[in-house]
């Protein structure tokens, strides 16, 4: 995360706040289709691996199905939006080079292999890797060419890492796969299962993403530059919630096969550490933020501070949603996750389009805050069957 941190910063030092906004929206566009190829499928097929362990291979191989099915459909979508919305020819192309980190999704079957059986270290080593050598190569690329295109051939290069070192990995599973038959019966029930899990992801990734968009087409690519940058801090303390609930996901889910109590138990200590974990990160940042980001970013980007601390206070929020993503999942309530995530993103859409042109990046952020206040706070008060997650929400805060 360290390292994420300073090529950022490097990147925002080198490139000036216009064309690191330039970047940046590329990056959102790019992002937001990768996640949606494999949205909602992550939690599904691990809970899938170790339910139906005996049956892993079939399993793998119409999820390899699944996700080459989902990667064609997003590239093709994605790049109708750019023809009919993006007007500057640069920028389209910036986008293509973006999209095709998407391909690669279908490698990710080997990585929800490892977290089902408890191998993470073979994913960690991939992203480890891959991420190093990425974070490297941006900084010599861009300081020797001054070329977006160049810089973001570098993260196609990174995902073609990450997509190897896990093939490799999972060598072992290759032939295994390849004389496995696929399930259609199992590909058309896990599209119907996971629908509200590709709408939940969308809708949480979209508040993030939505904003810079919006920002982009009210207030211009400079504040769009200041507020990627206060984000991309932000995405990088919130990375933490989601890698320890990733991380113990798997285990606490063995818990609910054989003790309830403990399985309720070990959701309370999860939401009391990321809770906690993230109210430590905004006190520290309160009295040392201000410093910090002018000795990161300099004066250009003397605005990321207080973007940042209004950001922070919705991360309070978003590591309840790591829990309740997680929860509701395990809980097989899928829909009702959907509901909550999409109407928080209609809100976040409603709040900006009123906010942004008066209050410019802070209306943004305000949007945010509220958004992921009812979407992972107050709907567990307007849903009857989420007292038990209201429940283990108010003992990790609480303590009663």
């Amino acid at each position: 995360m360290i390292l994420g941190i300073v090529v950022h910063v490097t990147l925002a030092r080198l490139m000036g706040v216009e064309n690191f906004g330039i970047y940046n929206y590329c990056l959102a566009i790019g992002g937001f289709a990768v996640l949606i190829s494999r949205a909602g499928f992550e939690n599904y097929m691990v809970k899938e691996l170790i339910a139906k362990s005996d049956f892993y291979t079939e399993i793998l191989k119409s999820g390899l199905c699944y996700l080459s099915i989902m990667s064609l459909v997003v590239f093709f979508l994605a790049l109708i939006y750019l023809y009919l919305m993006e007007s500057d020819p640069n920028i389209f192309s910036y986008n293509i080079i973006v999209l095709l980190p998407v391909f690669f999704s279908p490698f990710f079957i080997f990585d929800y292999y490892f977290q089902s059986a408890i191998e993470g270290k073979k994913s960690a080593v991939a992203r480890i890797v891959s991420f190093y050598v990425g974070s490297f190569l941006k900084i010599v690329v861009y300081y020797s060419t001054s070329s977006i295109l160049a810089l973001l051939f570098v993260i196609l290069f990174e995902s073609i890492i990450y997509a190897g070192i896990l093939l490799w990995n999972g060598r072992c599973l290759i032939a295994p796969i390849v004389k496995a038959k696929y399930d259609s019966k199992w590909i058309k029930d896990t599209a119907k299962t996971t629908l509200p899990l590709l709408l939940t992801a969308i809708s949480m990734m979209g508040c993030i993403r939505l904003d810079q968009l919006m920002i982009k087409n009210f207030l211009g690519m400079e504040s769009l530059g200041i507020y990627s940058a206060a984000s991309r801090l932000f995405e990088a303390w919130t990375t933490i919630p989601f890698i320890i609930t990733t991380v113990f996901y798997p285990i606490i889910l063995n818990y609910k096969k054989f003790e309830n109590e403990s399985y309720f138990m070990n959701m309370v200590f999860l939401t009391r550490t990321v809770f906690y974990m993230t109210i430590i990160a905004i006190l520290i940042f309160f009295y040392f933020g201000d410093e910090f980001i002018l000795f990161l970013y300099g004066e250009d980007f003397n605005e990321v501070h207080s973007v940042l601390l209004m950001l922070l206070i919705s991360a309070l929020f978003v590591s309840l949603g790591s829990i309740t993503t997680k929860y509701l999942v395990a809980e097989g309530m899928e829909k009702r996750l959907m509901y909550r995530v999409a109407i928080g993103l209609l809100i976040n859409f409603i709040l900006n389009y009123f906010l942004i042109p008066f209050y410019e990046l802070r209306g943004a952020v305000f949007s945010s805050i509220v958004s992921f206040f009812f979407s992972y706070f107050l709907y567990d008060y307007l849903d009857r069957k989420s007292i038990e997650l209201r429940i283990i929400k108010r003992k990790a805060i609480l303590g009663v």
